[in-house]
């Protein structure tokens, strides 16, 4: 990730990203974003369901679905953090 594009989480970030960060953010409709949540998590479902079909049990399978997890985390949550208050 190029440096223009890294985000700062040092303690000296701004109070306001901090509060963003940790509040709850609840699906907002008129963003069409309960629509997204659940495209993400059907597309995330079909990767894990290809990934349990086609590879061995083990480590790297395991931790395939880990990285699924987190990554579906972080779609979800870039649109309820990343859109913000309106």
């Amino acid at each position: 990730m190029s440096e223009s594009h890294r985000r700062d989480y040092t303690l000296q970030s701004n109070e306001d990203e901090f509060v963003n960060m940790m509040s709850y953010h609840p699906a907002r409709p008129e963003l069409d974003q309960p629509e997204r949540y659940t495209i993400l998590r059907g597309a995330f479902m079909d990767l894990a369901r290809l990934v349990n079909k086609m590879c061995p049990e083990g480590k790297a399978k395991a931790e395939c679905f880990t990285k699924l997890e987190e990554g579906l985390m972080r779609a979800t949550q870039a649109i309820a953090v990343g859109e913000g208050e309106v």
